[in-house]
C-alpha cells in the first residue's frame, strides 16, 4: 500500500482497478522514466463551452468561431494554477517539460520512484491474457491545496484503453461483392459531383501500447493505387505524430490506409492522420493536438469536419 502524507487527499474520479483478467506480477522499476500530464481546471469564472444543442440551433452561416488566442483567454487555465502545479512537481524532483494555458496541462517527467512519492501511488507491473502493462490500483493523491485545481493525472497507467470493435468477415472472398465508397455515396444520394474542397477529415490511428514497437500507419503507394483504380485524385495526406508515434504500417487491413480509402466518396477533402499509442495519455492528447485547434495564425478556429477511428476502434 502507498504511504499517503497527512496533508494529502485523494483525487476524486482517479480510482483504478486492474484490467479485466490482469494480475499484479511485481513492482515497477523505480528507475524507469515516465512522462505524466497533469490536467487542471478552467480558470475560475470561465463560461461553459457551447453544447451540441447550441451549435445545432445556429445555422452554419451564423456560427462564430474564435481564434486560438481568444479560446485560450476565455476557456483556458489560469496561469497561477499552472504555476502552483509546476512548483509542486519541482518540489518532488520532477522536470516540468511544458505548460499550456489553452490545453490546461502541465507535462512533467521523472522516475517511477519520484512519481510514486509525488502522487502517493504504488506503481506496478500487470499481466493479462492480452497485454503486459505498467499501472496502479486505487486513487491518486495530491496535497490539499492542489486537490481542487487538478482534474486528472495521466501517464501513470499505460494499459490499452481502446480496443477494436470491427469483426473480420468469415465469408470466402469469392462470395463477397465489395462496395466502393463512390457506390455507397450514390446509394445515400450524396451530391454529385461531390466537392469538399477546403474541408478536412481527421483519421485517428492507434499504435500499440508504449513502449512496444509502433503498429499503425499507411503506405502511400496503397492509397495512390486505390484512388487511381476509382478514377479519383489522391487526397492530400498530412501526418501528425503525437508523442513521437510515427507512420509505421504493418499491412493490417483494418489500419489507417483502409480508413482513408473508405472516405474516398468525398473528393477534394484533405486528410490528417494522427498516430498515438492506445494508452490513456495518448487518447487525451489526440483530442487536444493542433489539427483540432485550427490555425496558429490567429485566423478563426476551423474544426476537422469528420473524425474517423481507423480499425473501428472506439474510445
Amino acid at each position: 500500500m502507498p504511504i499517503i502524507p497527512a496533508n494529502y487527499r485523494r483525487l476524486e474520479g482517479s480510482q483504478r482497478l486492474p484490467a479485466r483478467g490482469a494480475r499484479r506480477v511485481g513492482p515497477a522499476d523505480p528507475a524507469e522514466a515516465l512522462s505524466v500530464t497533469i490536467r487542471v481546471r478552467r480558470q475560475p469564472g470561465a463560461p461553459p463551452l457551447p453544447d451540441h444543442d447550441a451549435w445545432a440551433a445556429t445555422p452554419p452561416g451564423q456560427r462564430k468561431f474564435m481564434s486560438r488566442e481568444d479560446f485560450a483567454a476565455r476557456y483556458g487555465a489560469a496561469q497561477p494554477d499552472l504555476d502552483i502545479v509546476a512548483d509542486f512537481a519541482r518540489s518532488h524532483g520532477l522536470a516540468v517539460v511544458k505548460t499550456s494555458i489553452a490545453r490546461r496541462v502541465v507535462v512533467v517527467s521523472g522516475t517511477v520512484e519520484q512519481m510514486s512519492r509525488a502522487f502517493a501511488v504504488e506503481l506496478g507491473r500487470y499481466q493479462s491474457p492480452t497485454e503486459t502493462y505498467g499501472g496502479r490500483e486505487g486513487h491518486i493523491h495530491l496535497p490539499e491545496h492542489l486537490a481542487d485545481i487538478v482534474e486528472g493525472v495521466f501517464g501513470l497507467d499505460n494499459r490499452q484503453m481502446a480496443r477494436p470493435l470491427a469483426v473480420r468477415a468469415t465469408a470466402r472472398p469469392e462470395d463477397v461483392i465489395p462496395l466502393t465508397p463512390p457506390t455507397v455515396a450514390d446509394l445515400y444520394k450524396f451530391p454529385s459531383p461531390g466537392n469538399a474542397a477546403g474541408q478536412f477529415i481527421g483519421v485517428i490511428e492507434f499504435s500499440g501500447p508504449a513502449p512496444q514497437a509502433p503498429t499503425c500507419g499507411y503506405m502511400l503507394s496503397d492509397i495512390q493505387a486505390f484512388f487511381t483504380n476509382l478514377g479519383l485524385a489522391t487526397p492530400v495526406l498530412t501526418d501528425v505524430n503525437v508523442d513521437g508515434a510515427p507512420n509505421a504500417p504493418t499491412g493490417d487491413p483494418m489500419s489507417a490506409d483502409s480508413e482513408v480509402d473508405r472516405r474516398s466518396g468525398r473528393p477534394g477533402r484533405r486528410n490528417r492522420g494522427l498516430f498515438r499509442a492506445l494508452d490513456r495519455t495518448g487518447l487525451g492528447r489526440r483530442y487536444r493536438e493542433r489539427p483540432f485547434r485550427g490555425s496558429r495564425s490567429g485566423r478563426p478556429l476551423r474544426a476537422v469536419n469528420q473524425l474517423g477511428l481507423a480499425g473501428g476502434r472506439n474510445i
